[in-house]
């Protein structure tokens, strides 16, 4: 306990003011500080709020400065108590409370030694201090070192004790001296040992926490600057403090392992001696007495060991012949070498693995070069048999397993061999020769062990490479397997059959397009996986509507122009390298672009073949579904699966065949439809990108050639192109030939050029700097659906590939950041520079770095200006800088139109004022507005109008938050990060609302997220989703509720699940879903379709674009431009809690539809008030469309009363109207129960049992109060 040598009274002086804490400059001031009433002050309130403890407000002045003392010398001498004070200042906010904290610490700092200081003596400082430093934890680093040095001194003095000796010789006596020649060996190095390194880690942690506390206290205020001399002294003193105490620790430690390790060896001894084995010597004797058993009997039947070696030379050679065997393993061994465990040893042979292959040179391998190796190889035929052969049969390929594991096994001896001698260095009683000898064994090893991983990390890479080219080509050793021994029962018995059935099979064979085809109608039906059956059939219902197959076409459509003119820019680009090449391209833009017309005939006769084949001709391995699902593979499952059944039952069975191929036939009708318009696509733009390469080619290669000069030169031509044709397809079967996944295989192959312009490119593409092939998320998405998650393709990602193409053509054309999207930067790709020499200068080695590596690829848009560029390939880099260029025409024209207002974003966040919008002026999002008032949705013609909507997007959330005016209160301030919070949004809800996208992610969040159970129509959204479901398994569903949709006079509001449902029957559109309704009560028309012109101004009776017609009345036309707010009222009666959308009536109309419907039937006078009794009434009367216009048209309506434009951000007349509305619908509320009288039984009920409630409460109360 601290003591003070005056009264509380005598000594508080109150020189200082709380708002002046400093620290004292020398001890003396610091013993004077502590009697002043503002510290005494401080420190109440510091340790109040620290503790949360209001009893140090009532503490003496004593009992606080004892409290301070003791707080302090643990806060200095306790590391953990240190670690929590300075991190609960290093986390408190409160400025004030980090000055009290400093001003504390530091007034404890300045203080004089206990000697000199007046109100402490040695038993109090030994006390707190002691305590402090005795339950550091720090002092486990010197018990950790005494215990160590003591294990490592009694084992290798009991080592000599037992040289050459039997049990029987050894005593207890004998372990007792071993302990103190142990002692006497290392007590004094422990102790060394352990004083100074609790020593150094005392003195950093002290020197580190004055630091701190210096820095807190002259950010405080509290101290003027660092006081090295101070720093200096607590250095000292935790170096001081921690020598002794680790000294201390070690030396106890060191003495009571000693004697732990004393007490077992004798116990041991006493049992070797009571189980007869007293003839026990060497290395057994030893382990015997030092390894803890749990029982003393647990050795009676142990296994005789061998002689052990008695020199190290000995040990060496018997460890080179060893074997390890089962029982290597401790006590026999000091390592496991039979089992491998985390660290030790296992993280030596993991760093020496690591450091091997830093040594390595990494070869990779691209498929290409496996291809041109492969067909150097195929060139000798002798030699090739040899290999293939001995591949199939020489042991060394059969037994190849056993080589993998047998060298697995011999790395894992030799580390262990490694191991087992680096224990040996840890014996004391080694010479130094046999520690030489050691080391040098240890060196052969480790030369062995290098030798071992490397010849087994090159097997290794041989054996991947192997697995790799397995894979090249797959389908096509499918195909060939499948042609060798056909799974279908069918064709293997005529492969195998007569002449005549051998004839009609190779016959069907010729009349298989390709090996898809042939994979297709050879496999065994019942082999094919039940998940990519599933994924054909759902997507087959969801492609069912026409509207689909007309967006495939028109959004592909858009490609012929609009790849023509990037291949011009391209040329364009090229210009200033290489002219020539320059030319021929933009040559072959412009011809590409006229032959597409030259071939529209031609591609419209390969569409119908693809359609009554059921497959695709020239392109059957990048298709809109995905290349793991294989067309017609449903169909013939349908087939041949009712054949099973229909077989036995003769003429009848086969009259049922037919009905059943009919139905496989209608089934799968959508997916002839797609590859039929993708092969339109891909046929049109392949002859004509093919027939203009051509064409450049005749022309190049003949200066002379001209079509006018006559017939000959016409043959000529026609014989060059015929010839040039088979380099790019098969003419016979018209089918293209495949290209490979590099840049200058695609840049400017016809397939690849058709391939994206109908978004089928493969996802992947090799990486000209690695020679790697990269797909991507895509690539990486395709590879998982078409393994272990091939289910993910049934219930929700039907299409990858696509949506993905059409996303990354937007990201290619993004002005500045396209040229980061990995395939354009395989365009890219440029030529790294060496490293430079030693005596480069400085502005050298600046620019050298900005143009290298990294840095290199980020600068090189500048440095292309300037025409430093290292392009690998430059026509590729031209068509990259191309694509970015038509990014700056498409984002610059997409601002003008948004501008121009012709051009919707989306809108409010809000869906229902949206909602509100649509229906009440003709307004729709992401559409393009004509002229004459209508409004075009064209959010689905991607990719070419993602960027319009995107800007519409941008632009309104700007546009709002820069509406507002300089009259809005202060909390308008906060618009600025709503409005970056809002450009957010806006690109997710743009994302989100793609026909591609849309599905997927509703669906991912009503199964992980629980937001449609926090909406107020949670049954809607659950309808909604479980509709999803049922679309995909009902037949053509798509198909059926287009037919649904276009016999219908009215927009339908689908609010259940059985509202959705009855969209498949089209024959019957049900009454009992209800019609959508404006804010008049009015029903809204269904929307037409516009495409391209056709159908007028009225439009056709459905397209994929949904076309609204702007309302061209006065209300309409003068909300176009404001914010209007208006909601429909809520469908759950107020007053009795009923659904209104769930009563129906004997007209099966809901409450809630007839409630709007009543809307048109309620009057209004000038004034907008309802009228009781229009019938009786003698002035105008208006119905709420009518007055609303009337109040619009006249200047002194009561609408005009109000302010025009935004007031403190509303707008009072669109509030008006809105509130004019609403008192509509409360009167037609009225006029709606006198027709659903149970409504009001229900209210009258509810009031009826509040009422005898109130009475039963009153009565009870009355009783109270008697």
């Amino acid at each position: 306990m601290a003591t003070f040598s005056t009264t509380l009274g005598e000594t508080i002086t109150g020189n200082t003011s709380p708002s002046e804490l400093q620290k004292p400059d020398n001890a003396s001031l610091a013993l004077e500080e502590i009697q002043t009433e503002n510290f005494y002050n401080t420190l109440k309130s510091y340790y109040s709020y620290r503790e949360q403890d209001t009893s140090f407000d009532s503490m003496a002045h004593a009992d606080l400065l004892d409290y301070f003392y003791t707080d302090q010398s643990w806060k200095n001498h306790n590391t953990i108590s240190m670690g929590m004070d300075m991190a609960n200042i290093m986390g408190e906010d409160d400025e004030e409370r980090v000055k009290q904290f400093a001003y504390i610490s530091q007034t404890y700092a300045s203080l004089p030694s206990f000697w000199n200081d007046p109100n402490r003596n040695f038993g109090s400082w030994l006390i707190d201090n002691g305590g402090a430093m005795v339950l550091d934890p720090v002092n486990l680093i010197g018990y950790g070192i005494g215990g160590q040095y003591a294990k490592q001194a009694y084992k290798a003095a009991l080592r000599l004790a037992l040289k050459e000796k039997m049990a029987k010789e050894i005593s207890q006596i004998t372990i007792k001296e071993a302990a103190k020649e142990a002692e006497q060996l290392l007590l004094g190095k422990a102790i060394k040992k352990g004083a100074l390194t609790e020593g150094y880690i005392n003195a950093g942690i002290a020197g580190g926490q004055d630091i701190l506390l210096q820095n807190t206290a002259i950010e405080a205020g509290i101290q003027d600057e660092f006081s090295l001399k101070q720093s200096g002294i607590a250095t000292a003193a935790g170096f001081g403090f921690g020598t002794v105490f680790g000294a201390g620790f070690t030396a106890g430690a060191f003495k009571l392992k000693t004697r732990s390790l004393t007490k077992t060896s004798i116990k041991n001894l006493d049992d070797i001696h009571k189980y007869g084995k007293s003839t026990t010597t060497g290395s057994k004797l030893f382990d015997d007495l030092t390894v803890t058993k749990s029982s003393s009997k647990a050795d009676v039947n142990a296994p005789k060991n061998e002689k052990p070696p008695k020199t190290t030379k000995e040990y060496i050679k018997k460890l080179r012949s060893d074997k390890i065997r089962p029982d290597d393993k401790p006590p026999k061994l000091a390592i496991n070498a039979t089992k491998l465990k985390d660290g030790g040893y296992t993280a030596f042979v993991k760093n020496k693995i690591a450091e091997i292959t830093e040594q390595l040179e990494k070869k990779t391998i691209s498929k290409e070069q496996m291809i041109e190796d492969a067909v150097a190889l195929g060139q000798d035929r002798i030699k090739f048999r040899k290999m293939a052969n001995d591949m199939a049969n020489q042991e060394q390929f059969v037994k190849m397993y056993a080589t993998v594991v047998g060298q697995a096994d011999d790395i894992r001896s030799t580390f262990d061999k490694i191991g087992a001698l680096s224990t040996q260095l840890n014996r004391l009683d080694l010479a130094d020769n046999e520690v030489d000898d050691i080391l040098n064994e240890i060196a052969r090893l480790d030369m062995t062990l290098d030798f071992s991983i490397k010849r087994k990390k090159k097997g290794a890479e041989n054996i991947a490479r192997g697995q790799v080219a397995h894979q090249i080509d797959a389908k096509g050793n499918r195909a060939a397997e499948l042609l060798n021994e056909p799974e279908d029962a069918s064709l293997l018995l005529k492969k195998k059959g007569t002449k005549e059935q051998q004839i009609e099979f190779w016959r069907t064979v010729g009349k298989l397009g390709d090996r898809e085809q042939i994979i297709a109608a050879m496999q065994d039906i019942k082999k094919i996986d039940r998940w990519d059956l599933m994924a054909e059939y759902v997507n087959n219902n969801l492609l069912s509507s026409p509207d689909t197959h007309i967006l495939n076409i028109v959004s592909g459509m858009t490609q012929t122009v609009w790849k023509p003119v990037t291949m011009l820019l391209r040329g364009a680009n090229m210009l200033p390298t290489d002219s020539a090449r320059a030319r021929q391209i933009m040559r072959e833009a412009l011809h590409t672009f006229v032959y597409q017309f030259a071939y529209t005939g031609h591609a419209l006769k390969r569409a119908g073949k693809s359609f009554y084949e059921g497959r695709p001709i020239l392109d059957s391995t990048q298709m809109k579904y995905d290349s793991n699902i294989r067309q017609g593979q449903l169909q013939r499952f349908i087939s041949e699966f009712g054949k099973t059944y229909t077989d036995r039952l003769g003429m009848t069975g086969k009259v049922m065949q037919k009905g059943q191929s009919l139905v496989g036939k209608t089934i799968t009708f959508p997916m002839r439809i797609l590859a039929a318009g993708d092969e339109f696509l891909k046929s049109m733009m392949f002859k004509a990108r093919m027939t203009a390469a051509i064409n450049s080619r005749i022309i190049d290669e003949s200066p002379d050639f001209s079509i006018l000069k006559g017939d000959g030169f016409r043959k000529r031509y026609k014989d060059m192109a015929k010839e040039m044709q088979s380099e790019f397809m098969d003419v016979e079967t018209g089918r293209a030939k495949e290209i490979g996944n590099t840049v200058e295989d695609r840049l400017n192959a016809p397939l690849h050029y058709a391939r994206e312009g109908s978004y089928t490119q493969p996802a992947s593409q090799t990486n000209p700097l690695t020679n790697n092939l990269e797909g991507g998320l895509t690539g990486w998405i395709l590879s998982q659906t078409a393994g272990k998650a091939k289910w993910t393709r049934a219930l929700g990602l039907h299409f990858i590939n696509t949506p993905s193409n059409l996303l990354r053509w937007n990201f290619q054309h993004l002005p500045m950041f396209g040229r980061y999207q990995f395939q354009m930067r395989h365009l890219l790709a440029e030529a790294d520079l060496p490293d430079l020499d030693a005596g480069a200068s400085t502005f050298k080695k600046i620019t050298h770095g900005l143009s290298k590596g990294k840095l290199g690829r980020i600068t090189a848009p500048i440095r292309g200006v300037f025409g430093k560029s290292r392009y690998l390939n430059p026509e590729a880099a031209a068509e990259a800088n191309a694509r970015i260029q038509m990014g700056y025409l498409i984002w610059t024209g997409a601002f003008s139109l948004v501008m121009a207002g012709k051009i919707t974003g989306g809108g409010d966040r809000d869906w229902r004022v949206n909602k509100s919008k649509e229906v009440n002026t003709g307004w729709q999002p992401y559409s393009w507005k004509t002229n004459d008032g209508r409004y075009i949705s064209l959010n689905r013609l991607d990719p070419i109008f993602t960027p319009m909507f995107i800007m519409a997007d941008m632009m309104e959330v700007i546009n709002n938050w820069s509406q507002e005016t300089d009259d809005l209160p202060p909390s308008v301030d906060k618009k600025l990060t709503e409005m970056s919070m809002g450009l957010v949004t806006m690109l997710t809800r743009n994302l989100t609302s793609k026909f591609y996208t849309k599905n997927i992610i509703e669906l991912f969040n009503f199964m992980s997220s629980d937001d449609f159970m926090k909406s107020r129509g949670a049954e809607k959204e659950a309808g909604s989703q479980f509709a999803q479901f049922a679309f995909k398994l009902a037949p053509m569903s798509g198909g059926l509720r287009y037919a649904s949709r276009i016999s219908d006079n009215w927009e339908r509001e689908m609010w259940t699940f059985m509202d959705r449902i009855s969209t498949l029957n089209p024959s019957n559109v049900s009454d009992a879903t209800m019609p959508k309704r404006n804010m008049f009560g009015q029903t809204i028309n269904r929307k037409r379709g516009w495409l391209f012109g056709l159908g007028g101004e009225t439009g056709l009776w459905s397209t994929p674009f949904a076309m609204t017609t702007f309302k061209n009345n006065a209300t309409a036309k003068f909300l176009q431009d404001k914010k209007f707010n208006y909601l429909p009222p809520s469908k759950i009666d107020r007053y009795s809690g009923f659904d209104l959308k769930n009563l129906r009536n004997s007209n099966n109309q809901t409450a809630y539809d007839r409630w709007l419907e009543l809307k048109n039937d309620v009057y209004l006078d000038k004034n907008g008030k309802a009228i009781k009794k229009p019938n009786q009434f003698q002035g105008t009367k208006y119905t709420v469309q009518e007055y609303i216009e009337y109040a619009i048209a006249t200047p002194t309506s009561k609408l005009y009363r109000y302010p025009e434009g935004l007031v403190v951000g509303k707008n009072y007349q669109v509030q008006y109207i809105v509130d004019v509305i609403h008192a509509v619908e409360k009167v037609a509320y009225i006029n709606m129960i006198k027709e659903f009288p149970e409504i009001m039984d229900r209210f009258k009920l509810q009031n009826q049992f509040i009422k005898e409630q109130f009475n039963n409460q009153k009565s009870v109360l009355n009783e109270l109060l008697n």
